[in-house]
């Protein structure tokens, strides 16, 4: 019985979510187009803050990096997941497919693949230069997609 009751918290426990600082009303997947740009807007924000951060680290092990570039980070990343959502969430709905959104879930989920990088690495154990080598040039990737989806978008 024990058992089962043990089994059944487990499953129902809610998966454990990237550390952010966004309000969690930001991190609502809609579909509309303006809540998505805002998310959107906002990962930009972030991001560049990251980016600046990551290029003014030093390479030496012994210090770390500093908690404030990683959070950046991690909400540009949860921020790009949330637009992400919404625009799968427009993608399926036809007031607002079409063959734009299509081009921008596209630039999005790349983005959001290559946000990733700068918060998972710095725990895989690299040195931090082969960190910074990585994460460096996938945020700058990352920004630039986001960039794109501006031009894209009205």
């Amino acid at each position: 019985m024990a058992l089962i009751l043990v089994s059944l918290l487990t499953v129902a426990s809610p998966a454990e979510a990237q550390k952010t600082t966004v309000p969690a009303v930001m991190l609502a997947e809609k579909p509309e187009t303006a809540w998505w740009m805002t998310q959107l807007r906002q990962a930009r924000q972030f991001g560049a803050t990251a980016l600046a951060g990551l290029e003014a680290t030093p390479t030496d092990d012994a210090i770390p990096v500093d908690e404030k570039v990683l959070q950046a980070a991690r909400d540009t990343y949860v921020l790009l997941r949330s637009a992400r959502g919404g625009i799968g969430i427009a993608r399926n709905d036809r007031r607002y497919s079409g063959p734009i959104t299509e081009l921008v879930f596209k630039r999005v989920d790349e983005a959001w693949n290559l946000a990733r990088v700068p918060v998972d690495r710095i725990s895989w154990g690299n040195s931090r230069t082969e960190y910074l080598e990585v994460s460096i040039p996938s945020l700058r990737r990352s920004l630039q997609l986001v960039d794109q989806v501006f031009a894209l978008m009205p």
